[in-house]
């Protein structure tokens, strides 16, 4: 129940917060939502990238095929999933296709 209540009563103090700033300050809210939103939106273009970046690092220290090649896969995986993602723009994928064909 702890936890919970804890959720409950951010939640509260963040609408009542939001609401004040709403009134007192419009300009700065419209900023504030704003940037919110892009975050939002480039959220997964972000993890997306930084979980390729991660193994094409690892792939590149690695010696054997074997170990290699895993990394690679794993690129692969993330590039389908980011295929059917509407969010992430097509340049980010075609980029990371390119890029592990330069591990291999």
């Amino acid at each position: 129940y702890q936890n919970k209540d804890i959720a409950e009563s951010r939640r509260k103090l963040a609408l009542e917060i939001e609401q004040k700033i709403q009134k007192g300050y419009p300009k700065a809210y419209g900023l504030i939502i704003d940037i919110i939103q892009l975050l939002e939106d480039n959220y997964d273009v972000n993890l997306f990238e930084n979980q390729c970046i991660k193994y094409y690092e690892e792939a590149q220290k690695l010696k054997t095929i074997k170990s290699k090649q895993k990394r690679i896969d794993y690129i692969n995986d993330l590039i389908k999933e980011a295929e059917i993602n509407p969010k992430i723009d097509e340049k980010f994928v075609n980029f990371w296709k390119n890029k592990v064909k330069e591990i291999q």
